[in-house]
């Protein structure tokens, strides 16, 4: 993958372990589920100084960060947007590889 392009998986929704069609309700049912389990939220300059490995409390502040986004309707919406537009950029790629074999 080249430098400054973003992994898609796992998805926000991937997660919590939501399909990418969940109504707000499922979120909420998801969120309330996962929260307990979930160690205190981090100060700024805690997650800042995060090992770059994927450690419990980075995979709690990207729950978080999951449910944030998904959580408010605009955001959601930009976000599945995206989602749409690095899939069919990935499916373009793919064939225009496939294509020069």
């Amino acid at each position: 993958m080249s430098k400054g392009v973003l992994p898609i998986e796992p998805t926000h929704y991937q997660r919590l372990g939501l399909t990418e069609d969940c109504t707000p309700t499922e979120l909420q049912i998801a969120w309330l589920r996962i929260e307990p389990t979930l160690p205190p939220p981090l100060s700024v300059a805690e997650r800042r100084d995060l090992p770059t490995d994927r450690s419990d409390p980075h995979r709690a502040e990207d729950r978080r960060l999951a449910r944030a986004v998904l959580g408010d309707p605009a955001r959601r919406a930009v976000y599945d947007a995206w989602l749409v537009r690095e899939r069919e950029a990935r499916q373009s790629w793919v064939s225009r590889l496939l294509r020069r074999g």
